[in-house]
């Protein structure tokens, strides 16, 4: 039955804006005037006619009934709840056809678009109507909108990211658990961060790959086990001519997680620092001769630099800002190294190091080892050992020597230390262990002869004639101090906990060590290294 929004004769919709819907579902939309047994539709000026059998509804434009729109809109729902794979989409567009201006169709019909990856399509829907959406949905409107400029994103992706992307989505539709996620890194003019001066670090994962696409896209993936949790990976700057920074993200299994955008700063020659060295022995006078290194603390070599310094002491640098390592050597002193944060103030900086003629020792050590038992140490099978160790021990610039397990000669700074490891061991009860200085009777009395006068078999009466280091406030059974420093001629005796030399047991071992010698090392020639 033909239906008619007027009354049927021409006069009463001739010249009239109407929709006419056809017995075909197909919908015209014009003036519409009536010819015999034909209606005559003017559709930006040519004539469509319709026999009246084909006609199912004539009506005002915009005179839907909203009962039509809100049985559509449940209808969608419907359809989404059921199949939840965006099925729904025709049923909204046509009732947004029909009612644009409801903000819930709206909404409904932008979130089913960005869902199906249409971020632009919903962003043409939500934006003239967010307010009216906002007042319709409070709170929803915000995450879509959140929704709608991640899809945005997506669509803007170059296209081999995107295949990347669907593949991994296929991956874990497949059951493969692949752990992924992408970002964009550029520094602050908007221009892609080249691959060598950044380095990705991923934990728990397997066969870990990184790939780089145009734009500075990154996409990290790699396998993962099926108990996986989100883990937070980093992205950490090597330098070159880019700021430290770290950036860290949180990939997901099954499909990326869009991590954001990542800016850094690229400096350029405008950022440059003058960082002036000076170079000094322990008297605090200028050292010539000495090669100072200068490098990026991330270990990059592209701002590594290396200079001598002269009479003065003094060479310059003109680092970017950041932290770096300065390094100072010379043959015949102890070398040195500190890190600086180089400042992006433009100010200049300055820095003053100290090197140290580097000491020569040696010292001549014996003692007896005893095994250590759950009632204490035991004389049984003990055994006797000397050794004599020196410092420098094979002619590097080492601060540490020659050694036995428990003792070595290590300098610090200007001065020499004896040290000691005393390993904890409840076998033995607290305070059992000590290390003093030997207090020589005759301060004229020859070092030596006193030393081998001292006999180990007695080290408890000894313990009266030394003058206890502390015990080192960081040993939780409060065991010997650990280095201690010495002159030419001190002797030390101690018991201490070690370990045997066959099958690593806990032992006992009781000693005495004479410093026979300390002396500093010639001031060689200049570094063969320094250019």
């Amino acid at each position: 039955m033909l239906l008619l929004a007027a009354c049927c004769c021409p006069a009463a919709i001739a010249n009239a804006q109407q929709q006419v819907t056809l017995q075909s579902g197909a919908v015209l939309v014009g003036e519409v005037t009536m010819d015999g047994a034909e209606l005559v539709v003017n559709i930006a000026g040519a004539d469509v006619r319709v026999p009246f059998k084909e006609v199912a509804k004539v009506e005002a434009t915009g005179e839907r009934s909203s009962d039509d729109v809100d049985m559509l809109l449940l209808k969608a729902l419907e359809i989404r709840i059921q199949s939840g794979d965006g099925k729904e989409q025709g049923v909204l567009s046509e009732a947004f056809r029909r009612a644009p201006d409801n903000p819930r169709v709206a909404y409904w019909y932008a979130r089913c678009l960005a869902e199906s990856g249409y971020g632009l399509g919903a962003a043409e829907i939500y934006e003239p109507r967010k307010e009216a959406i906002d007042a319709a949905y409070p709170g929803m409107g915000q995450r879509l909108e959140v929704l709608i400029g991640q899809r945005e994103r997506l669509e803007k992706l170059p296209v081999p990211l995107k295949k990347r992307l669907m593949e991994i989505e296929e991956a874990g539709a497949a059951g493969a658990v692949l752990v992924a996620a992408f970002f964009k890194l550029v520094d602050q003019h908007g221009e892609p961060v080249p691959r060598g001066a950044y380095h990705v670090y991923c934990y728990g994962g397997r066969n870990e790959r990184i790939e780089t696409f145009d734009d500075g896209y990154v996409l990290v993936s790699f396998s993962g086990s099926s108990g996986y949790r989100d883990k937070a990976c980093r992205v950490d700057m090597q330098r070159g001519h880019y700021e430290d920074k770290t950036f860290e993200f949180v990939p997901q299994p099954t499909q990326a997680r869009d991590a954001g955008v990542f800016v850094v700063r690229q400096f350029g020659d405008a950022d440059r620092v003058e960082l002036t060295v000076n170079v000094v022995d322990k008297d605090q006078k200028p050292l010539d001769r000495v090669v100072v290194e200068m490098r990026p603390a991330s270990g990059s070599s592209i701002e590594m630099r290396r200079l001598s310094t002269g009479a003065d002491g003094r060479v310059s640098f003109q680092p970017l800002p950041g932290r770096s390592v300065v390094s100072c050597a010379r043959a015949g002193y102890l070398s040195s190294g500190r890190s600086i944060e180089v400042n992006s103030s433009g100010e200049d900086q300055e820095l003053t190091m100290t090197l140290y003629r580097q000491l020569r020792g040696k010292v001549d050590v014996q003692w007896r080892m005893l095994q250590l038992l759950p009632g204490g140490e035991s004389d049984q099978n003990a055994t006797k050992g000397s050794q004599r160790i020196s410092l420098p021990g094979g002619g590097g610039r080492s601060p540490q020597g020659q050694r036995v397990p428990w003792l070595a000669l290590i300098q610090n700074g200007g001065d020499l230390n004896l040290s000691v490891q005393d390993v904890p061991s409840d076998l033995l009860p607290r305070g059992s262990t000590f290390v003093g200085q030997y207090r020589v009777k005759d301060a004229d009395a020859d070092a030596r002869k006193q030393f081998e006068s001292l006999n180990l078999e007695k080290i408890d009466e000894l313990k009266s004639q030394l003058e206890l280091y502390q015990a080192d406030p960081r040993s939780p059974s409060g065991r010997a101090g650990h280095a201690h420093p010495v002159e030419a001629g001190d002797i030390l005796v101690g018991r201490i906990v070690s370990q045997d030399g066959q099958g690593g047991r806990p032992a006992v071992v009781e000693f005495k060590a004479l410093v026979e010698e300390i002396s500093s090392a010639a001031a060689g020639p200049t570094n063969p290294a320094a250019p």
